[in-house]
């Protein structure tokens, strides 16, 4: 790019890979709350844990590490991220070697995020004052690596194909923390976020208020680009859709010449009223019933599970990752949000959907001790509420959206697409974990 790019397209999913802790905090952090802000999915993946960064006495690497995991989860919700995965290598002796690489084509292909943020993996210096850790770099060298070519090939790590881990295409490479930035993120809006992001690291930061000198950064970065607050990016184009819409930071509405709407079996959607995240789970549905699926769901469920054992059912096939309990709580919760906003829309068209952050609440999952015949029970009967609800809906009522606090407009049409999508997501994802805990003996 020949001049600096102040109105980027915001990804679906973006995925941001650093060395550790607070890593994405400093980095991306007002990109990210803008991105999540405009419906975005956003995933922070930790390589390590940050369990050598201390000088308490006494301080263990378990104990460290733990610490600094619960910090960037606190810190990541601060900026409307509540997926994090860390791969708990060894802080301090991070190499860009061949299992890191296979690593992130395993996390890369279970995601599947259309753009990779990471840092610059050349960058030495900065100023006269700081040297780059050698661990960014390693992480920079390693994900970009996994990106290209790794991620795309079938043929590479054939063991993850047959783990089920299908080969993708990553579109867009976002490198931070470069001396060569061509694009620039407005984070005016979202630069308190930051700020409350690096708090959360207590451990590290240690009573020292990170607010002047990160204005300060903000400010510098704006100033080359005409903007109050910036980050900035070297931004790669590794390929193109050019049905691949782009979203408006202010409310989510889609930009491109994408049909207007889509005429479904259960009503109008507006596309204008879908966040990225709904269009993906509604395209995922695709000509299904939404209803005949929702209804079915428990009943698969139940077929699904029934010869597992305690043990199975809260299984995590990897750090990181829901074991079967927590995946069937997330769908009771969605359900009973889901619900709300439903109601909330017809009641009050056009108007704000208040209340209930489903992310934060399932950040935490506090239903996961719950049994699974229990979780099942009440998502059939939440179920069986809902579609009864959303049946005795007229079109007219079907077509009513209001504005969502995170995720910009959305109509009752299109949450009904999306919950199903949503449905058959984690459906999936517990008969994976199934398979996987059956392959594992």
């Amino acid at each position: 790019m020949s001049q600096m790019d102040t109105n980027p397209p915001i990804p679906t999913r973006a995925m941001v890979v650093y060395a550790h802790p607070d890593d994405p905090d400093f980095s991306i952090g007002g990109t990210a709350a803008a991105w999540s802000q405009a419906g975005a999915e956003v995933i922070y993946v930790l390589i390590t844990s940050g369990n050598s960064g201390s000088h308490v006495e006494g301080m263990t690497k378990e104990h460290l590490a733990a610490i600094r995991e619960e910090e960037q989860r606190a810190a990541a919700r601060e900026c409307g991220v509540h997926e994090v995965v860390f791969l708990r290598y060894d802080d301090g002796t991070l190499q860009p070697t061949l299992g890191l690489r296979k690593d992130l084509v395993r996390v890369m292909r279970k995601y599947r995020p259309d753009t990779v943020v990471c840092g610059d993996p050349i960058a030495f210096f900065y100023g006269n004052f700081y040297i780059n850790h050698p661990d960014h770099r390693a992480a920079a060298v390693a994900t970009l690596e996994a990106v290209f070519p790794a991620v795309s090939m079938p043929l590479a790590f054939p063991d993850l194909l047959a783990e089920g881990y299908e080969a993708h295409s990553v579109r867009e490479v976002w490198v931070t923390d470069s001396t060569l930035k061509d694009t620039m993120v407005d984070i005016s809006g979202t630069l308190a976020n930051k700020i409350a992001a690096l708090r959360q690291h207590k451990s590290q930061v240690e009573g020292w208020d990170p607010t002047e000198m990160v204005t300060a950064w903000a400010r510098e970065e704006g100033e080359k680009a005409g903007l109050v607050a910036a980050e900035g990016f070297r931004r790669m184009i590794l390929g193109r859709e050019e049905s691949t819409p782009s979203v408006s930071a202010d409310v989510g509405i889609e930009e491109t010449q994408a049909p207007d709407s889509l005429q479904t079996s259960y009503g109008e959607v507006v596309l204008a009223h879908c966040a990225p995240m709904l269009r993906e789970e509604i395209a995922l549905l695709g000509q299904a019933d939404p209803f005949e699926s929702q209804l079915g769901l428990t009943g698969r469920l139940r077929a699904a599970l029934a010869d597992l054992d305690a043990a199975a059912l809260r299984w995590h096939p990897e750090p990181g990752a829901w074991s079967i309990i927590e995946l069937l709580a997330h769908l009771v919760h969605t359900e009973i949000v889901y619900g709300y906003r439903y109601r909330a829309i017809v009641a009050h068209p056009e108007g704000p959907i208040p209340g209930y952050d489903q992310e934060a609440w399932a950040t935490e999952l506090p239903e996961a001790n719950r049994p699974a015949h229990d979780l099942l029970g009440e998502l059939a009967a939440l179920k069986q509420i809902n579609v009864t609800f959303l049946q005795g809906l007229s079109q007219e009522q079907r077509a009513r959206w209001g504005l969502h606090s995170e995720r910009g407009p959305e109509s009752v049409a299109a949450l009904i697409g999306a919950i199903a999508g949503h449905d058959l997501i984690h459906e999936a994802q517990i008969k994976e974990n199934i398979r996987l805990w059956q392959a594992q003996g």
